[in-house]
């Protein structure tokens, strides 16, 4: 059991203190009461720190949780729990990390190397997605209360930016709050999954204050977090449902919105003298995940054909500043090498590949239809579905759109049977390299929302797995291309954007993500880092 640490600024033992907090004890608020932060995202936010996968996800658990490191503004890794770049034996499979000896949980405990094993044996054990990107890891231990040890199975090019999704949880806490009704992992219950669903463990700048389910996380800062406060910095920071945002936004209900607002709206919004739209690059892309385990997706010439009668410009009219892709890997990415060939709008070609596709003669059959899923949450989705529907029909190909929330889409991925043809996706980068887009084409990233193509190649696998294990990173980085070309030649996705990802903000809010785009500087191209509350400033209410 970890020694706790009594927290002076939680204890309120008088009226005294609450008279303190009404005049703003600690929040930075001031007599005007505490400075908030209220940022827009398309819902669920999976609050367990394992299951973190997507863009929502990752803003609530870089918030509320530490990590080893931190990418900078390039997504280079600097300490953050760690002191210090690891020691690496000579043959890199071996990593040992010095952390920080004043790191308090949210809780009291103090962080120590044990919440870093079972953080991490924990994610591991889950096998969620997240877990894809460690799944290298043979064993880690705690060599003393600072001190911990990591072993690779193999070689592992990238590892260190990879801990950026090891989001530290606090051991004893979780523990506690196992479900007892629950032998899912034999002695240790559930793993505290029940319980993570709407509690946290984390040391982070941020605790959960109130959570109401698909509407809102309220978070409030966490006075002594380790890392120190600047002034103006949010005392609460709520991520709230982008649902009837354009309303909100209006009404100065709202202060950041999401990226999924229609052109229309954000032009309206553009007029509005409270409000600036901000243009951030991101290194992620818009895509058409196509199920290349369903007719007649399955066949690689009829998803050729889609491809080469995707009318790209038009699709891109619905997200302004962005741009056509080269391929799966954004320019902007450190391993982006521009592939010998891309995927144009060429209505012979696409001819030509459907001649070759086992639809050529039925493209009425049932079996030859395309379904194309758009996400409820995302009504700009719609607009492009029918635009793509539009340009299939130029070659007879029917294409049917479906609407689906993203809670039904996150249970339709878990089976290539449920999931259908094709699938609006955006997918950011876990981690700031090209093959953080390139290794979900992996089979083990099967059955999740960020590999809707079922993909299965072993032998692209062998591919993926080798330029990982690859330490030298012009090596590595050359490696990344040929597994790129592998992926373009089978054509399992319709890469149609490059993000430039629009943002209205409300003007007495410092963005640094949108300060930084507007002056050319690099922003932080880790998925969800442009959220990282700790960094804002409420310059005005």
């Amino acid at each position: 059991m970890k020694k706790r640490i009594m927290i002076k600024a939680w204890v309120c033992l008088t009226g005294f203190c609450m008279l303190l907090v009404s005049m703003g004890c600690g929040g930075g608020g001031g007599s005007s009461g505490p400075l908030q932060l209220r940022w827009a995202e398309a819902w669920p936010i999976n609050t367990d720190p394992a299951l973190a996968e997507d863009f929502a996800s990752s803003i609530y658990a870089l918030n509320v949780y530490d990590t080893l490191y931190f990418p900078d503004a390039n997504g280079d890794p600097k300490p953050h729990l760690a002191t210090q770049a690891p020691t690496v034996s000579d043959d890199y499979l071996t990593y040992t990390f010095t952390l920080r000896n004043d790191v308090v949980f949210h809780s009291g405990d103090k962080l120590e190397a044990d919440d870093v094993v079972f953080s991490l044996e924990r994610l591991l054990a889950l096998k969620s997605g997240l877990a894809a990107l460690l799944d290298r890891v043979e064993s880690v231990e705690a060599l003393n209360a600072t001190t911990v040890r990591i072993k690779l199975v193999e070689p592992y090019g990238p590892f260190l930016v990879m801990l950026y999704k090891l989001y530290i949880m606090n051991e004893d806490e979780v523990m506690a709050n196992l479900d007892p009704t629950s032998s899912e992992f034999g002695e240790k219950k559930d793993y505290g999954k029940k319980w993570l669903a709407s509690n946290a463990a984390g040391s982070g700048p941020y605790m959960i204050k109130e959570y109401k389910k698909d509407e809102y996380i309220l978070l409030e800062r966490f006075k002594t977090w380790w890392g120190g406060w600047q002034d103006k910095a949010p005392d609460l920071f709520q991520i709230i449902s982008n649902l009837g945002e354009q309303g909100k936004l209006e009404n100065k209900q709202l202060d950041v919105s999401s990226i999924w607002l229609s052109h229309d709206a954000f032009e309206k919004l553009a007029l509005e003298s409270h409000l600036e739209i901000a243009g951030i690059p991101e290194a992620s892309n818009f895509n058409i995940m196509l199920n290349t385990q369903r007719p007649p997706t399955d066949d690689v010439h009829f998803r050729k054909a889609l491809a080469y009668l995707t009318d790209y410009d038009a699709l891109l009219a619905y997200l302004p500043g962005s741009s056509k892709p080269h391929g799966p890997v954004p320019t902007i990415m450190r391993g982006f090498e521009t592939p010998a060939y891309e995927y144009t709008k060429n209505l012979q070609k696409a001819q030509d590949e459907l001649d070759l596709s086992a639809c050529k003669d039925k493209l009425s059959a049932d079996e030859c239809k395309v379904h194309l899923v758009w996400v409820s949450e995302v009504p700009s989705e719609e607009d492009m579905a029918l635009a793509f529907q539009s340009q299939a029909a130029a070659l007879g190909i029917t294409v049917v759109v479906v609407e689906k929330p993203w809670a039904t889409l996150l249970e339709d991925a878990k089976s290539k049977e449920n999931a259908l043809n094709g699938t609006f996706i955006q997918y950011g980068a876990f981690y700031p390299e090209g093959m953080s887009m390139l290794e979900r084409y992996h089979t083990s990233y099967s059955g999740t929302w960020m590999q809707w193509e079922w993909l299965e190649d072993a032998v692209l696998d062998q591919a993926i797995d080798d330029a990982l294990a690859t330490v030298d990173e012009n090596e590595r980085f050359t490696k990344y291309a040929a597994v790129q070309a592998t992926i373009m030649d089978k054509c399992p996705t319709i890469w149609f954007a490059d993000m430039v990802a629009r943002r209205a903000y409300r003007t007495g809010i410092y963005f640094p993500a949108a300060v930084a785009a507007e002056k050319g500087d690099p922003v932080n191209p880790v998925q969800g880092y442009v959220g990282y509350a700790h960094d804002f400033k409420i310059l005005s209410k």
